[in-house]
């Protein structure tokens, strides 16, 4: 679920046509987007994410960032978690 920080709603930005989620699993936290995946540009949410076995235990970092027609905004807070069997 996305939040628009600006106003606290669950729901997209005003003009928003998406957010990019980008991603990194393991090794060190990313310091700028080239470290970085694009794994979805979300219209809706929830987003469900799949990993495989074999990452459990991996730290995964997330960088996200609203999109509309005109452009992209600025990036969020970065956040981050476990990866769980």
């Amino acid at each position: 679920m996305y939040i628009d920080n600006a106003t606290g709603k669950r729901a997209k930005p005003y003009g928003a046509t998406g957010c990019e989620v980008w991603q990194k699993i393991g090794g060190v936290a990313p310091v700028s987007v080239s470290d970085l995946i694009q794994l979805e540009t979300m219209t809706k949410s929830p987003l469900d994410i799949s990993f495989e076995g074999t990452q459990a235990g991996l730290k995964v970092w997330y960088w996200m960032r609203w999109i509309n027609k005109s452009g992209k905004g600025t990036w969020g807070a970065p956040f981050n978690g476990t990866i769980m069997p």
